[in-house]
């Protein structure tokens, strides 16, 4: 059901950080690499030449189920690296997955010398992927290894060519290599209503100040 323009000014608008995303408009891999700059083009296929260099191996598995504990330990890994308070998925997440949204995940398996040391999860929706989370085995890795930017780029990017994908949408975190990869900013927002007309009125004046205090920091 789609809310009527007419009820939005009864909603306190919120904005978010932006979602960064690629626009898959390329016919194939190099014409995407055609679209980047000079300089960024020459660091995709260095990173891609040196990764194949080292040993590494990039495909997609159909079947991840009988990984499900090794997905929920690199993500785990990957999630401590960054937050001491991060929450494992659990084996059951991806079992879950592998039960009832198969046709939609897409798993990309990174290996080296036969062991896997990372992957990336992305859910399908039409012509939309969204890329949900990665893991690598950070002990594993060597310097040019360029793991990371092929789980979660380079791969889905390709494949998302040969599926006939529209879009590509990333989560928060590492934007300026996003950027050099040709992601674009897209705002996300939410319409927020409080019965408690008091709080209601303290979100207002907060949003007022929040932008007063952007549009101060713009000039």
């Amino acid at each position: 059901m789609k809310l009527g323009l007419e009820y939005l000014k009864y909603y306190k608008v919120l904005f978010w950080k932006p979602m960064l995303y690629l626009d898959v408009s390329w016919h194939n891999f190099e014409d995407y690499l055609k679209a980047l700059t000079r300089e960024n083009r020459q660091d995709v296929r260095r990173e891609m030449r040196r990764s194949i260099d080292n040993g590494v191996s990039i495909d997609q598995v159909t079947e991840f189920k009988v990984l499900s504990k090794t997905l929920s330990d690199l993500s785990y890994g990957n999630f401590l690296k960054y937050n001491k308070w991060a929450q494992r998925l659990e084996p059951r997440f991806f079992e879950s997955l592998s039960n009832n949204a198969k046709d939609n995940t897409v798993v990309f398996l990174a290996k080296k010398k036969d062991d896997i040391i990372g992957f990336s999860l992305g859910e399908r929706k039409d012509e939309t992927l969204d890329m949900f989370v990665f893991g690598l085995n950070y002990k594993a890795l060597e310097k040019n290894d360029y793991t990371y930017f092929g789980l979660v780029y380079y791969a889905p990017i390709s494949w998302a060519i040969q599926s006939g994908l529209r879009k590509i949408y990333y989560r928060w975190g590492s934007e300026e290599a996003k950027y050099a990869r040709g992601c674009k900013p897209e705002l996300l927002y939410s319409f927020v209503k409080c019965h408690n007309k008091l709080v209601n009125s303290q979100i207002g004046n907060y949003l007022k100040i929040k932008k007063s205090s952007s549009s101060f920091n713009n000039t």
